[in-house]
């Protein structure tokens, strides 16, 4: 393995364990749950619906 694949494998590596990390966190210990969006924002659940929130509430994660 020449060197720079050995870098482009940790690159990938490191990407690949924050994406995991980020997908873990939004699927599973943190899911967007419409309800709780309601409950905390009445006027903005009412105004966007919960396709449009959840999407944006995904994205989000990734920044």
């Amino acid at each position: 393995m020449t060197e720079k694949d050995a870098m482009k494998k940790a690159i990938q590596d490191v990407i690949k364990t924050m994406m995991d990390r980020v997908m873990d966190r939004v699927m599973i210990s943190d899911p967007f749950l419409p309800d709780k969006h309601k409950a905390s924002k009445p006027l903005y659940a009412a105004l966007v619906p919960d396709e449009i929130f959840k999407g944006s509430h995904f994205e989000r994660r990734f920044v």
